[in-house]
């Protein structure tokens, strides 16, 4: 099995719930999230090309509270999704913990630390994803977290303005808030983000607090996955 095919059977397992004010019934109205339903991961993507219709080569982010919470495994499903009929770029910003050119199957190579620390340009860095000719991957890089206080800054803008003018859609694999502070900034320089929600109720409160100083920053909230739970969790 490819590491495509196996990013899109881990994908598959995801739980999908739509990020909305009032959820709709019982547990998901505790939450404040209306359900999609546990095996229907398509969903999301159906609302996605609802959301972005009309908007020119957008740039989209996943993010999530946490380290470890499937943001890369979520951001190559929706690159390999979106590139059935776009061209895309998957660009891997989680410079301490890349996991894009495993999922992808690229390898590793210079990329988005490169760029920012200007070692690098844009175009010498990306590689094409193998079976997939409408895929690519900008990947993190070599240089660990070097680069991570250039993220949410006009340097990372101009990177993100520059690879969207080649590309029909670009995805964002966003480090987790916790771990980086400049993630909200990065999150600004997209056209919305799909939240990432691990299993269980640790972390409500924080998590709520997030996406609430997200919103009211201006950050568009698409969608959200609660990842490894059942409805019944919540």
């Amino acid at each position: 099995m490819s590491r495509i095919e196996t990013a899109l059977r881990k994908a598959e397992t995801l739980e999908i719930a739509h990020l909305r004010t009032n959820g709709t019934n019982g547990a998901a109205r505790k939450n404040g999230f209306g359900a999609f339903g546990s095996n229907v991961p398509h969903a999301l993507m159906d609302n996605l090309r609802r959301e972005i219709r009309g908007t020119r080569r957008p740039v989209l982010g996943v993010c999530s509270l946490r380290r470890g919470e499937g943001t890369s495994t979520l951001a190559a499903y929706l690159a390999i999704q979106f590139a059935l009929d776009k061209q895309v770029l998957a660009v891997d910003c989680s410079l301490a913990t890349p996991q894009l050119h495993d999922l992808l199957g690229t390898g590793e190579g210079p990329g988005v630390s490169e760029i920012l620390l200007g070692e690098k340009r844009v175009q010498d860095c990306i590689l094409p994803v193998a079976g997939r000719d409408t895929l690519s991957l900008l990947p993190a890089g070599r240089c660990g977290g070097d680069a991570l206080p250039f993220l949410g800054t006009p340097y990372s803008a101009r990177v993100l303005e520059e690879v969207k003018q080649e590309f029909d859609v670009v995805l964002v694999d966003a480090p987790s808030d916790e771990t980086f502070s400049g993630t909200l900034g990065l999150c600004l320089q997209t056209e919305g983000v799909v939240w990432v929600i691990g299993s269980g109720n640790e972390g409500e409160r924080k998590l709520r607090e997030t996406l609430n100083l997200y919103q009211e920053a201006g950050v568009r909230l698409l969608g959200g996955v609660i990842n490894r739970a059942t409805l019944s969790t919540f």
